[in-house]
């Protein structure tokens, strides 16, 4: 077969829609269907198994106003996500195999609306095939694929996609950016497609009350009408078009303000703000390099090599000594984002589709670190909409490339597509077994930031309580070696000890996280329970008598109460069985 004969017959399959739609779908479908063998993992059981807010459907109009979070989780107010959420607990319950379904289907349907975005703002069908095939078999996908409780996120930025898409169809563009420079033809005979803004906005409103990151939206139809539409308007008649969606935006920040833990509680990084906008600068530089090399994916990335990642809550105080804005990986994160807002501007007369691609990428990312639900400032399931600028760009450069006179530059970008596709693909497979289980998750993610206390210390409780207790002391205590004051450590450590049979050790554990917080009450009511155990009835009544106190300070008469009930039950039921002879107790260690 001649080079031009196969070149015309791949065209003539790529331009075949349901074809080449079909094959995209399949390998994607294909690469992820092992998927299928995963368990719940990481927030998957306080936003799914044990949330009682999703477990009855009677609770709908609590997902909008009267939000309770899961317990520890503020500021997950996402009305659409919970009701998702909620309708798969119903149909599901505590089965994986259901979810996973729903969440693949959720991603080919976002690969599907990549393509015809692709195509919309190109024109081209080969740039849209190879955009939605290597957006399909992104390996940072994995993430938002396979974590369940975050899966139904991906559905809101699905909508954001279709909500661009008939933004975009509202009237007089055809495909510009791939053709050169953009049109500044005046074109007001064009008509609006009411038809389709009216769609736009009944899906942005779905992408917003499902996902914070489709906030963008707006932004992004500002971005696009005042640089790529193609027609002269007036900026009143561009603001009147996007008023409506930043209305959208402003509703939905309103009643997550007003719904207790709507919001998420939280600090400056080590109270500061100047330190957080440069850990941001890391974040948006690091956000570049895993969509660009996928090689190193992790649950939790490290900033540097340390004892530190960019979770708020896991960001110690040690680390603002790493974060200067004269530092090399400042310096470098600093002049590369500097260098893109370059490229951006430079691009936009000849290379539109290049300027287009580099402003989406940081615009829907722009919510993370202003309105993001979580703890993370950086997390790989919110590249989910930015990596489609990366493959769109991407595409874009191999079709035009391939499209060159010169017969090697065609096979050689046919060769690197080729290798990307199995690249992507390879990728994506082994990362999906890194999601099997919460053992095997936390295992590698241990492996991927070794010195990050915080990791080892969740690896520690999963071997716990899989009953594997020489490896739940070994990981905590080598958690304890990279951050000796954290007194949840001395609380895990205590439960590992427990379960050995090692109550001097178990004794020692508390009295240390008391020590390093004296209003820890649940250091205090584990030692009355370990006092109780051992005889040591007046040390056990004065320790619980402290930690009742400390939960009534904290606001927790729930774990008062409880606290208080379960240590008479446990004295009563222990006096039964001494006066029956049942001898079950040891004598007190000295």
């Amino acid at each position: 077969m001649s080079t031009k004969s196969f070149q015309q017959r791949l065209s003539g399959f790529v331009q075949n829609q349901g074809l080449s739609a079909g094959l995209i779908l399949a390998l994607t479908a294909l690469v992820f269907s092992s998927v299928f063998q995963n368990d719940f993992v990481r927030d998957d059981f306080g936003y799914i198994l044990n949330w009682p807010l999703i477990q009855n459907l009677l609770n709908l109009p609590r997902f909008f106003v009267g939000f309770i979070p899961p317990e520890g989780m503020e500021g997950l107010y996402s009305p659409l996500k919970t009701f998702w959420h909620a309708l798969l607990y119903y149909f599901f319950a505590d089965n994986p195999l259901g979810y996973h379904v729903i969440a693949l289907a959720i991603h080919l349907a976002g690969v599907l609306a990549a393509y015809h975005l692709a195509f919309v703002l190109t024109g081209h069908r080969t740039v849209a095939f190879l955009t939605a095939l290597l957006f399909g078999l992104h390996p940072v996908h994995v993430e938002s694929v396979t974590f369940l409780s975050s899966s139904v996120d991906t559905a809101g930025i699905v909508f954001l996609f279709v909500s661009f898409y008939c933004y975009i169809k509202t009237g007089g563009y055809g495909g510009h950016l791939f053709e050169g420079d953009v049109p500044r033809r005046r074109d007001e005979d064009v008509k609006e497609n009411r038809t389709a803004y009216g769609w736009s906005l009944f899906f942005a409103v779905l992408a917003v009350f499902t996902h914070d990151l489709a906030m963008a939206l707006p932004f992004l139809f500002l971005f696009f009408d005042l640089g790529f539409r193609g027609r002269k308007e007036t900026l009143g008649k561009i603001a009147g078009r996007t008023l409506p969606f930043f209305g959208v935006v402003i509703v939905y920040v309103l009643l997550k303000a007003w719904n207790p833990g709507g919001v998420t509680p939280g600090r400056y990084l080590s109270d500061s703000a100047f330190l957080t906008m440069l850990l941001m600068i890391k974040a948006f530089m690091k956000y570049v390099v895993v969509v660009l090399l996928p090689t190193t994916l992790s649950y939790d990335h490290a900033i540097l090599p340390g004892n530190f990642s960019f979770g708020k809550e896991k960001f110690v105080d040690s680390a603002a000594l790493a974060q200067s804005l004269m530092s090399p990986q400042m310096f470098l994160s600093f002049a590369v984002l500097a260098g893109l807002a370059i490229v951006l501007a430079l691009a936009y007369r000849r290379r539109p589709l290049v300027s287009f691609c580099v402003g989406w990428f940081f615009i829907t990312l722009l919510p993370v670190p202003v309105m993001i639900s979580g703890p993370a400032y950086f997390s790989e399931r919110y590249l989910y909409a930015a990596s489609f600028a990366f493959c769109l760009l991407v595409s874009a450069g191999l079709v035009r490339w391939a499209a060159r006179p010169a017969s090697p530059a065609r096979w050689l970008s046919l060769v690197l597509a080729t290798g990307l596709v199995f690249f992507y693909a390879g990728r994506t497979v082994l990362r999906n077994q890194d999601w099997k289980d919460e053992k095997t998750i936390c295992e590698t993610t241990v492996r991927s930031n070794p010195q990050n206390a915080a990791l080892r210390y969740d690896l520690a409780l999963v071997y716990f309580e899989e009953g594997e207790l020489d490896k739940a002391l070994s990981i905590m205590k080598s958690a304890m070696a990279i951050n000796p004051d954290e007194p949840y450590y001395y609380l895990a450590l205590e439960s590992i000890h427990s379960a050995r049979g090692e109550y001097k050790e178990s004794i020692r554990a508390l009295q240390k996280a008391v020590e390093l917080d004296p209003n820890l009450a649940e250091g205090y009511y584990n030692l009355a329970g370990i006092y109780a155990f051992l005889d040591f009835d007046d040390a056990a009544q004065s320790h619980l008598d402290k930690a009742i106190r400390l939960f009534k300070n904290r606001g927790l008469m729930l774990e008062a109460g409880e606290s208080a009930m379960a240590l008479d039950r446990y004295m009563a039921t222990r006096k039964v069985i001494k006066e029956g002879g049942a001898g079950l107790f040891m004598a007190p260690e000295n």
